[in-house]
């Protein structure tokens, strides 16, 4: 994956459908950048959400 993609993107670098992807968004559980009028996914955001996911299943 490059160091930025698009959300559209994300959905075929990870299992998610393009609704759970906007709903982790816009719950802030992945981070995004905007440049112009495009939403990207920096991929240090990708490894940030499995990072808590790991946390969160730890603290279970």
């Amino acid at each position: 994956m490059a160091a930025q993609a698009p959300l559209q993107d994300l959905r075929t670098a990870r299992p998610f459908s393009r609704s759970r992807i906007y709903e982790l968004v816009r719950a802030g559980r992945i981070r995004t950048v905007t440049e112009h009028s495009v939403r990207l996914v920096p991929a240090s955001a990708i490894v940030e959400y499995i990072e808590l996911l790991e946390r969160e299943a730890r603290a279970a």
